[in-house]
């Protein structure tokens, strides 16, 4: 249940993203992967967490407890996997420190 709210914000994300660039925007089959693995990761830490709250024994609560901090670093990284914003557009002094680099390079070669 978490784990689907949580896909259908990125869609949203996504599809907002695409509007604001104008065209329809697709997850890549890394994000696709990524988001598999971040919805099972979510649906594995509302189990873990609804056993802590079971949990009597102070030992059994310190083990689930580190076993949700550890699935809670997972899914950050797994969210920051996961792109839906729209990169910058390169600026004009990017593009000519490019250029000219590229002109450089392009005499450098025409010597050897």
């Amino acid at each position: 249940m978490q784990a689907q709210k949580l896909l259908d914000d990125l869609d949203r994300e996504l599809a907002a993203a695409g509007e604001a660039r104008g065209e329809p925007l697709v997850w890549s089959a890394a994000e696709i992967q990524a988001r598999e693995l971040l919805a099972d990761t979510v649906d594995r830490r509302a189990d873990v967490a609804a056993r802590y709250d079971r949990a009597r024994d102070t030992k059994v609560k310190l083990k689930v407890s580190q076993e949700v901090r550890q699935l809670d670093k997972a899914i950050l990284f797994l969210l920051n996997a996961i792109r839906t914003d729209i990169p910058a557009p390169e600026s004009l002094t990017t593009l000519k420190a490019r250029r000219a680099a590229m002109a450089r390079w392009d005499r450098q070669r025409a010597q050897v």
